[in-house]
């Protein structure tokens, strides 16, 4: 028996207590919700080789996510073509970067893409050709290239060794950087150069308006292209480099190389965010040459961004327009991780009232309530027994006599009882200091 009325005893302290624990609990697991969606603002992105596009496209997206609060760590490496394997592996540090190669057999099921940023074209000069000459022309010639292992040195082989024999390729040789190669290229008295980039690139003007340079067309880019299952096609303008005399003469087409930007898909909804935005801030064209908009998703099983999408078609989600940065991106990742739930209380709360049971809200008002009245009791029962009132429980009559007033609904026994015990306390010597 004795357990039975402490069980009953605990149960009656639980009942009683129920309504504030629960909102304590609660509290603190908002508190809790919150702080774990404070992002890490920090974004560790691969970059190909120094002074090539992945490096200069990466420091552009980097100047603007640090005005999100985002900073983008960029490294560089001359194989540019393992920055995907980087991406993939759970195990590196690596976040993000751009790609440019073939994905078939890749895993990527943890990563998404961001879109192709752009289509950087095969440029591929030689010097000492006649007018007309194409990738035909060079079989025997020495060609620098960027590191053997860029992404931009491994298509421009698989292209070049598709055109001749063993014994006909050209002699290939590797520089270190992008503007050691175009160094090379200019300083050489003939051979030739192949590297992937715009252009309209301030390098790829220089190498086009040296001496004797001829830019050499892909006849066949229509097709590798298809043959390939991911490369696409460029076109160069005639006229691009000079109109007097005119630097190419005709438009020439030439193997294009989709550039993409992937990252990890456990980053934190703002890191998307923020590269989203920086990447459609600083990519956002329509290429009237080729016809193409960016950026742009390819077609195929590579599974992308949604946020991405989103922010690309209709711009950034409501609660960015609503505070800053800083605060948008953790009510974002709050409504993103339990938005569902979120919903789904409130459907059951409205469901919950319209029941017509009582309200977290009436429990505690009610409760509220009862407590005054006790306490307005306690007041009554020390005046009719002459006890001094203190200051501060005088203090708590007025202010709970204030609020009455303003009610909606007046109380007027509880008013005319606090007035009572207010005018008790008035009279010398009732009130204690």
């Amino acid at each position: 028996m004795k357990i039975v009325r402490e069980v009953q005893i605990y149960l009656r302290w639980l009942s009683s207590h129920l309504l504030p624990l629960s909102l304590v609990f609660s509290l603190l697991f908002a508190i809790w919700v919150v702080l774990s969606k404070i992002p890490d603002t920090s974004i560790e992105a691969m970059a190909g080789v120094k002074g090539a596009y992945f490096e200069t496209a990466s420091k552009r997206i980097a100047t603007q996510t640090e005005k999100d609060g985002f900073t983008l760590n960029i490294s560089n490496t001359d194989n540019s073509s393992d920055i995907i394997k980087e991406i993939v592996d759970p195990k590196t540090k690596t976040e993000a970067g751009f790609v440019a190669q073939d994905l078939k057999g890749v895993d990527l099921s943890s990563v998404e893409s961001y879109g192709v940023v752009s289509v950087r074209g095969m440029m591929l000069f030689a010097k000492g050709l006649p007018a007309g000459s194409d990738i035909t022309s060079i079989s025997g010639q020495s060609v620098v290239m960027l590191p053997e292992g860029s992404a931009s040195t491994q298509v421009c082989m698989q292209i070049l060794n598709s055109y001749f024999s063993a014994a006909a390729r050209p002699r290939y040789s590797f520089a270190k950087s992008q503007p050691d190669a175009i160094d090379q290229y200019l300083r050489s008295a003939s051979g030739a150069i192949c590297i992937f980039d715009d252009y309209q690139s301030p390098s790829i003007k220089q190498a086009a308006l040296a001496p004797q340079s001829v830019l050499l067309p892909v006849p066949d880019a229509l097709a590798l292209a298809h043959d390939s299952g991911w490369l696409t096609t460029k076109k160069i303008p005639s006229g691009s480099y000079s109109t007097n005399p005119r630097l190419p003469d005709s438009e020439l087409t030439t193997i294009g190389l989709p550039v993409q930007f992937f990252a990890k898909k456990g980053l934190h909804i703002g890191a998307k965010v923020a590269l989203s935005r920086a990447i459609f801030s600083e990519f956002a064209a329509d290429d009237a040459v080729d016809d193409r908009s960016y950026p742009y998703f390819p077609e195929g099983n590579i599974p992308h961004s949604h946020r991405a999408e989103s922010i690309y078609g209709g711009g950034l989600p409501w609660m960015y327009g609503m505070m800053s940065f800083k605060y948008a991106v953790v009510a974002d990742a709050v409504l993103s991780a339990y938005g569902v739930w979120l919903a789904l209380l409130y459907f059951l709360t409205n469901l919950y009232m319209f029941a017509g049971f009582v309200t977290p809200a009436d429990a505690l008002q009610r409760r509220r309530m009862r407590s005054n009245e006790r306490f307005i009791g306690r007041m009554a029962a020390l005046t009719e027994d002459g006890v001094h009132i203190r200051k501060k429980d005088v203090k708590h009559l007025e202010r709970l006599r204030s609020s009455l007033g303003r009610s909606i609904v007046n109380e007027t026994h509880v008013v005319e009882s606090i007035d009572s015990i207010l005018s008790e306390g008035k009279k010398p010597g009732s009130v204690d200091s």
